[in-house]
């Protein structure tokens, strides 16, 4: 029933696109001055963790301009689409180092086979 509803097609990232989320992700991170810890571009879904600390920010906002800044930079290479991503999503305040750590292992090492990730494994990780 859920796929007679849609208005368009399942949106699929495919390799180049989920390079190029992946670069738009870090982009505006570098630009926020936020810390990417964890960046892992699905197939159809993108886990990240970051850290706004200095920023007062709300993770749903957070979110919202990592969706538009990734759609902005498919929407540069061709690709539009009236919706690409489903309203909000899963976001959570990790408090502590320990919290971090498990954020980060299960988004670089429990997702499947990494896709568009980082950081990669020739990059340093800090937990």
């Amino acid at each position: 029933r859920a796929a007679a509803r849609l208005a368009e097609e399942v949106f699929v990232l495919d390799a180049w696109r989920r390079e190029a989320v992946l670069t738009a992700l870090l982009g505006l991170c570098d630009e926020k001055s936020w810390k990417a810890l964890a960046l892992h571009v699905r197939t159809n879904h993108v886990h990240a963790v970051i850290s706004t600390r200095g920023v007062d920010r709300d993770p749903g906002r957070s979110m919202s301009d990592l969706k538009a800044r990734a759609s902005r930079e498919l929407n540069r290479t061709g690709e539009r689409r009236e919706r690409r991503w489903t309203r909000h999503g899963s976001t959570r305040y990790l408090f502590n180092a320990i919290s971090v750590g498990r954020a980060m292992r299960y988004t670089l090492e429990e997702q499947g086979p990494p896709m568009a990730v980082f950081p990669t494994a020739k990059e340093p990780r800090t937990e």
